[in-house]
């Protein structure tokens, strides 16, 4: 059974930056049209391809059209409530008055504002995954609840009361499409309805309506004659209609950017001479390329972007381009208008950036939404390619390449020859490709992904020549080639500027620049040929290739160390004394042909590694670091051999030759240690065509077959979605777990404590994941939860305790908290178990969802007493209990009588079953376990220690025999590692292979079940490490070489960056616009070197209760030395976590006469600093 979960969309919805200069919008998203409103079946329905091989299935019909193709489909009668879909993007439209763009599939939402500007008003309403439940409510009015079933479009009359805003929430995605019937009896205004959002773009009308889905929501304007301002809607059931020019007719309004603090919804209605409504887009609809299904009057375009070029194509006539300039938040328009006759149908326009795009239908005079489709690139800066025409391989299906002006389309592991392009030419796609030479010396072109700016060259032989490419605007470039001074070259962007580094050898060749840059780099050997050519990957620290008889190791930096793990299982370091001077090392025996050993090199700082030479070849290839490693390449020219580096375990091979049995090669990687493969034709090459596929990433070179030399190859990453389970364990600090421990604790130390084996979290978590042994929460639960919601400290939330009713500790729902941005993925996603996060003022017992969770089940806050109404009336009052609790489901109380961790998995996998599992997904889980009350659990089948020890049945309580709080607690957390092993193993492995799996507990242990040495006056509830210090592991899809142990710092809010990024958001370009505290440690998990990594945890709490021991303020530490300062006289304590990781030793106020005062003092001084830029 497969349905949608409960839904409702968040407060804030941030359009996807895809990259720097381009937002890539997915061909699914415009592949896809429900026809919801029935007057689609007063006309034909006109269809227009925007790729190549499209097949579009209407009515049980297939057609198939190549880009820019179209077709008409009559009867539309039987499409009515139902959808055209197809293999790739395609766009369509009606001429039958008030129809406007069918619904796409990318409309899906949960949360709609519709301003209610005139007439009287209809909504249709779908469902896509399974049954939805939507609440309407009109202006102030009353809420009107209706039962959507899946696959039948729904009409819902919404009145004729105008000057309001009708707002549509769902517990699961829906779509909707809108119109309304004036007096006259006209149907006006339909228009597909998109969700609501908090950035959008849109060209006013006579009427700019802005409706909000919330109270007090702050809306700033900022429109094409370079005004901007700002207002209030303050109450969300009244809309705002404003008129931001004098001259709105025709589309001749001024293009808008629109940013809200709350999602709101946009519409721009009346255009003289129609009927109609569209609707202000955010940035993941717009696109670069739209096909014209009808005749058109005119066509308005918004450019987002500076430097944005456009052009018109139409049929019999000229391409008209046009420039659209942009600056900052101001954007820019154009404009497209034939006076004598249409713009006709067929036409297509094109952008080389996402624009926003509505055109007028010239037979009805309606205005009308269109959504479009989407681009890769390869630079050309040796002068070598000219010689020979170069090869191009697609790894991608339906992958438009664009060359020289030219464009073609190839699918996946298609092929084609292009003649020799210039210097400088840049190739482009809008999927992943390959490409190769075999001319001499040309290697492969620089990849755009190889934009660094750090680069080291080993000057091996010849005379030395950089070709540089600035890509972001006038870039500064020293070079410097062994101990000679630093030459400064300025670089023009767009300009592919040679540098002559002459013939001096031994050296190494070191550039550095201001901005990223491209290198391609080949040497003029004495001979007269060129050599040594290949595209220049920045400087790493860690690196993986293939050895030749020259393996040439150059440093950025003095003194480097470098290691180096081969696949014959060996092992040595080095010391790069001078960085001007590079290290030559042969390592094999063997290296000719491809048949070098593996490696995989680490160093202390930047290097650069190449392998030069192999026997009857003039080439050189690049080592490369794991973001360039791939699972899929095409072989673009015919290979003598093929060379595979393997850095991962379990890692399968295949190449397939056109015409052969595919070659199947196991090769394990394990920890440092790599494998390696090795394909070779005897007989016959290894065709052109031909490809190679991994299940992990790989490296790849190969020797081609006309000029024997050697060549790196990229190839595409399988990226499957990665759905995300985050278990949050209550009060678990690092003192409980026999996996986890306390780094800089002393054996004697640790010997006290009394520690939980957890067999499940090994086997499936810390086992094939990365163990965190230095990660910081909050002392005490819900601000914990608070700032992995929200990646912000407690400061700036006001969450800085446990929240209560009425003590100004919920979560605000203004915070854009992780469900909001994972909506822009498409994410599901539920909150199973405690929340512990809102109050009546934000939402009361269904707070989950009034933060943005798409459904909810488990305890509001801790187990608490309740009191329960049977159905004859009467009230029975029932104690804190894991047996018997009171359980919200979306907000309805009920009573459970299942123990609450196996309550939570039943529903959790419950859950799960119900998702359309072609999309991603995202738990937050939180067990109440092993909060008070300390109670006996179930009886468990393979018990551990502590559950084998208790006596008392299960549910009881505290005893005078093993039964001790210290006990029961323990078995309680032996007994949620049984249930986490039970979560886990029942998540279909298909399903388990594309997660990841977040664990964490939210706080120190509670003082009364600390065991040993740990002080319980430093245990929860206060800043001391055993009230803050918590064990986390991370597992799954998301981790790169599992088993491993990092002792980053951490802190709980890095939580919300890094859930982002594993959902494939950036978060640098996608960031909430209040101040984040997040830092993603996705590198880590990828086991990628990275500078920007955490130096300072934060910790904080503010607590309302009177304690014997002082327990409000904040902390800082820096991995070593802390930093507590109280809220109560300002009291401070330093603590040094390396000699004293118990706190027991306040430095403070410093000894002078101390051996490690002055670094004590400097220590002191920067945490105060620090802190001060927190909490001034």
């Amino acid at each position: 059974m497969i349905n949608t979960p409960l839904k409702l969309i968040s407060s804030l919805l941030i359009s996807l930056l895809i990259c720097a200069s381009a937002f890539a919008q997915t061909s699914s998203s415009t592949s896809k049209y429900f026809l919801l409103n029935p007057a689609y079946s007063a006309s034909s329905l006109e269809l227009m391809s925007l790729e190549n091989n499209n097949r579009i299935l209407a009515g049980g019909k297939e057609i198939v059209l190549n880009r820019y193709q179209r077709t008409t489909i009559t009867d539309t009668a039987p499409l009515q409530g139902k959808v055209i879909s197809a293999t790739g993007p395609f766009t369509a439209g009606s001429q039958a008055d008030a129809t406007d763009l069918p619904v796409p599939a990318s409309f899906a939402g949960t949360r709609f504002a519709i301003a209610h500007q005139r007439g009287d008003h209809t909504y249709y309403l779908y469902s896509l995954h399974g049954a939805a439940n939507v609440s309407i409510s009109l202006g102030a009015g009353t809420t009107t609840s209706i039962a959507l079933q899946p696959g039948i479009a729904t009409a819902f009359a919404a009145g004729d009361l105008n000057g309001v805003v009708g707002h549509i929430r769902a517990d699961a995605p829906i779509l909707v499409s809108h119109r309304t019937l004036e007096s006259s009896g006209v149907d006006a205004d339909a228009y597909p309805v998109p969700p609501a959002a908090t950035e959008l773009w849109g060209v006013t009308a006579i009427f700019t309506n802005f409706a909000a889905m919330q109270d007090n929501t702050t809306v700033t304007v900022a429109d094409s004659n370079g005004n901007s301002s700002s207002f209030v809607i303050a109450l969300a059931g009244n809309f705002t209609t404003n008129n931001f020019s004098e001259s709105v007719f025709q589309g001749n309004g001024m293009a808008l950017h629109v940013t809200a603090d709350k999602p709101i919804s946009v519409t721009a209605t009346a255009d003289l001479d129609g009927r109609e409504s569209t609707v202000f887009l955010d940035r993941a609809q717009l696109a670069n390329r739209y096909g014209i299904p009808l005749d058109a009057e005119y066509i308005s375009i918004v450019c987002p972007e500076p430097d944005t070029r456009i052009t018109l194509n139409t049929i019999g006539r000229s391409a008209i381009t046009q420039s659209c300039q942009s600056t900052g938040n101001l954007v820019a328009k154009a404009y497209f208008h034939t006076s004598q006759s249409p713009i006709n149908k067929g036409s297509y326009l094109e952008s080389n950036k996402p624009v926003y795009m509505t055109f007028e239908a010239l037979a009805t005079d309606d205005e009308q939404n269109i959504t479009g489709s989407d681009r890769e690139s390869y630079y050309l800066l040796s002068d070598n390619f000219s010689s020979s025409p170069l090869q191009l391989m697609s790894l991608d299906n339906n992958n438009q390449i664009v060359t020289g002006g030219t464009e073609i389309t190839l699918n996946k592991y298609q092929t084609t020859s292009i003649s020799a392009p210039s210097q400088g030419s840049i190739i482009s796609a809008t999927g992943a490709f390959t490409m190769g030479s075999e001319a001499d010396a040309t290697d492969l072109p620089v990849p755009v992904s190889f934009a660094g700016t750090q680069f080291a060259i080993p000057h091996q032989r010849g005379s030395h020549t950089y070709f540089l490419y600035g890509l972001h605007g006038t870039t500064r470039v020293s070079i410097r080639t062994g101990a000679s001074a630093a030459t400064l070259v300025t670089l023009q962007p767009g300009v592919v500027t040679p540098f002559v580094a002459g013939d001096l050898n031994g050296v190494v060749g070191r550039i550095q620049s201001n901005k990223p840059i491209l290198v391609s780099h080949e040497t003029l050997l004495d001979s007269g040929a060129d050599a040594d050519a290949y595209p220049v990957p920045p400087a790493g620290t860690e690196l993986w290739g293939m050895t030749s008889i020259f393996t040439n190791f150059a440093a950025m930096q003095d003194n480097t160390t470098v290691t180096v793990n081969d696949s014959n299982g060996n092992s040595k370091s080095f010391t790069i004394a001078l960085a001007g001077n590079f290290t030559t090392d042969n390592l094999s025996e063997s290296v000719f042909q491809g048949n070098g050993m593996a490696l995989h090199v680490t160093a202390d700082k930047p290097i650069a590694v190449t392998s030069t030479a192999d026997q009857d070849g003039l080439e050189t290839t690049a080592f490369l670091a794991r973001e360039y490693l791939a699972n899929r390449f095409g072989i673009p020219i015919d290979a003598e051999y093929i060379a595979v580096v393997c850095p991962e375990p379990g890692t399968s091979i295949t190449l397939s030759i056109s015409g052969n049995k595919p070659d199947i090669q196991a090769c394990t990687g394990t920890g440092n240690l790599v494998s390696r493969a090795y394909f070779n034709a005897a007989q016959a090459p290894i065709a052109r065509g031909s490809f190679l596929e991994s299940n992990k990433p790989v490296y790849v070179v190969l020797e081609s077959l006309a000029g024997d030399d050697e060549q790196n190859l990229l190839g595409a990453r399988n990226v499957p979605d990665n759905n995300i389970l985050m278990i949050v364990a209550d009060d678990l600090g690092m003192d409980i777990l026999q996996s986890f421990d306390i780094p800089n604790m002393s054996a004697a130390d640790r010997a006290t404590l009394d520690r939980v084996p957890t067999p499940n979290i090994d086997r499936l978590l810390i086992s094939q994941g990365v163990k965190f042994t230095n990660v910081m929460a909050n002392p005490v639960c819900s601000p914990t939860r608070a700032s992995i919601q929200t990646g912000r400290y407690g400061t700036r939330t006001g969450v800085l305790w446990a929240t209560f009713e009425g003590n100004e500790m919920e979560l605000p729902l203004a915070e854009t908290i992780i469900p909001d941005l994972l909506d822009q993925r498409g994410y599901n996603h539920a909150a199973i178990g405690k929340w512990h996060l809102s109050n009546s003022d934000n939402g009361g017992n269904d707070g989950p969802r009034a933060a943005g969770y798409g459904y909810h089940s488990g305890s509001f806050q801790n187990l608490v007493p309740f009191t329960a109404v049977d159905e004859n009336g009467d009230i029975t009052a029932y104690p804190a209990s894991y047996f018997l609790w009171e359980k919200m489901v979306n907000g309805i109380p009920e009573t459970s009588t299942t123990y609450a961790p196996t309550d939570n998995v039943d529903d959790a996998l419950d859950w799960l079953n119900r998702q359309d599992l072609n999309q991603p997904w995202f738990i937050w889980f939180a067990f109440n376990a092993p909060h008070a009350p300390f109670q006996v659990p179930p009886v468990s089948t393979n018990p551990g220690p502590h559950q084998a020890a208790l006596t008392g049945a299960p549910g009881e309580q505290e005893n005078a025999g093993n039964d001790t709080k210290e006990n029961i607690y323990r078995a309680m957390v032996e007994y949620m590692d049984e249930e986490i092993g039970r979560l886990i193993d029942s998540i279909p492995a298909s399903e388990l292979a594309q997660t990841t799996i977040i664990f964490i507990g939210d706080n120190g242990t509670p003082a009364p079940v600390v065991t040993g040495n740990i002080d319980p006056l430093h245990a929860k509830f206060t800043l001391y490490q055993q009230g803050i210090h918590v064990p986390m592991v991370v597992a799954g899809a998301g981790v790169s070489n599992p088993g491993r142990t990092s002792n980053q710092l951490i802190n709980s809010t890095d939580l919300f960056a890094t859930i982002l990024e594993l959902s494939g958001i950036d978060i640098a370009t996608n960031a909430p616009p209040a101040i984040s505290d997040s830092i993603s440690f996705l590198p880590i998990l990828q086991n990628i070197p990275s500078q920007n990594m955490r130096q300072y945890a934060f910790s904080e709490t503010l607590s309302p209760v009177n304690r014997t021991v002082d327990v409000s303020g904040v902390t800082i530490q820096d991995g070593r030395f802390k930093l507590i300062r109280f809220n109560l006289n300002g009291r401070e304590e330093l603590y040094d976590l390396q000699k004293d990781i118990l706190e027991t030793d306040n430095l403070l106020p410093l000894d002078t006469a101390d051996v490690d005062f002055a670094l004590q003092q400097n220590k002191y001084n920067e945490l105060v600093l620090e802190l001060g830029k927190i909490t001034p």
